[in-house]
């Protein structure tokens, strides 16, 4: 498979998505960038609720909010509504609040279409 041409992330949305990891500290924030429907550029930041400690996770139950998510009902709801729409996901994105940014094994086994053969982007913030 060919990987997805990478997505152009404005340094405000970047900035926006720190600063949402910041707030939701300890815990993993989570959420996603959207974009025009042919486009690989990010138009707007969608923040979700990680609802991993309210969760009984049927595969991972020795984790928590400091080190995994799930996107809420609702908002995944969402998310699943917008994808044929002309502005759609193009990007999830999560937090590692006590680490490097790095993709984990998790990540890469989670980063299977439609999203493409891998995570878009890396970024880390002294």
């Amino acid at each position: 498979m060919t990987p997805p041409d990478p997505v152009s992330v404005p340094r405000s949305f970047l900035q926006e998505i720190f600063t949402h990891a910041r707030e939701s500290f300890p815990d993993e924030c989570c959420g996603w960038l959207t974009g025009e429907k042919n486009s690989r550029t990010a138009n707007g930041v969608r923040k979700a609720v990680n609802t991993y400690d309210k969760e009984t996770h049927p595969t991972a139950k020795d984790r928590t909010a400091q080190t995994a998510f799930v996107i809420s009902d609702k908002d995944l709801l969402e998310l699943n509504q917008t994808l044929d729409d002309d502005i759609k996901p193009l990007i999830i994105y999560h937090s590692h609040p006590n680490g490097r940014a790095y993709f984990s094994e998790t990540d890469r086994n989670n980063a299977v279409d439609p999203w493409g053969s891998g995570p878009a982007i890396q970024s880390s913030k002294s």
